[in-house]
């Protein structure tokens, strides 16, 4: 990409980056997945730049890839299965000799 594409790239962005964060804010709830996210954004936008026509002003089309991205990003997420470390995990199983001198207790 020539030094000129970049500096304009870097104008456009710099002048409408709110529209990224506030895309951000939508589809994260803490600072480092905002901050994540909106590096993702911003190297869809990086590499898709050079294809930008203008048919549409730079905001509408960045608002368009930035949704797309947290899209894409966001059902990635949500397709992964939660686990947890079997090794972390803590049983509490009551003493159940304690609980059969209590039952005794009470039938007395």
């Amino acid at each position: 990409m020539s030094q000129q594409l970049e500096a304009e790239f870097i104008k456009q962005l710099e002048e409408n980056q709110n529209i990224v964060h506030k895309i951000c804010r939508l589809y994260t709830n803490d600072q480092d997945a905002h901050n994540d996210l909106f590096q993702e954004v911003t190297i869809q936008l990086w590499k898709a730049y050079p294809k930008f026509r203008g048919d549409a002003k730079f905001s509408t089309w960045m608002y368009r890839v930035a949704l797309n991205t947290a899209i894409t990003l966001y059902r990635k997420s949500t397709r992964r299965v939660k686990t947890t470390d079997y090794e972390n995990v803590q049983f509490k199983i009551t003493d159940l000799q304690e609980d059969d001198e209590t039952a005794l207790q009470f039938h007395h």
